[in-house]
């Protein structure tokens, strides 16, 4: 299959899964994401595609930044996170630490 190929089974996993996926780079740029796990969050997809979940971090969005959180410690943590549209969320990421296929 070719990379191409991949990245569009990729989305298509991703766009389609009950599970709030996010994907980024070594540096915490979204790469992917499921676009209903960000209804919690009060954002549209224009705010958050391409952008560092470090920045998210710094505007209050993620609060605390799991995926940042995991980039740094590279381990799964699960901790309960607050958002600006007053919702909780405790979620697990599980860290998938392979470098990405450009």
């Amino acid at each position: 299959m070719s990379d191409n190929n991949v990245k569009r089974v990729l989305e298509c996993i991703i766009n389609t899964s009950n599970n709030n996926i996010t994907v980024t780079d070594e540096k915490g740029f979204i790469l992917f994401t499921n676009p209903n796990h960000w209804w919690i969050y009060g954002i549209e997809p224009e705010h958050y595609l391409g952008k560092s979940v470090y920045q998210l971090e710094t505007e209050g969005i993620l609060s605390p930044s799991i995926s940042a959180m995991v980039l740094e410690e590279k381990t799964p943590i699960q901790i309960m996170q607050q958002t600006k549209t007053e919702k909780s969320s405790c979620r697990p990421p599980i860290p998938s630490l392979m470098k990405m296929v450009n």
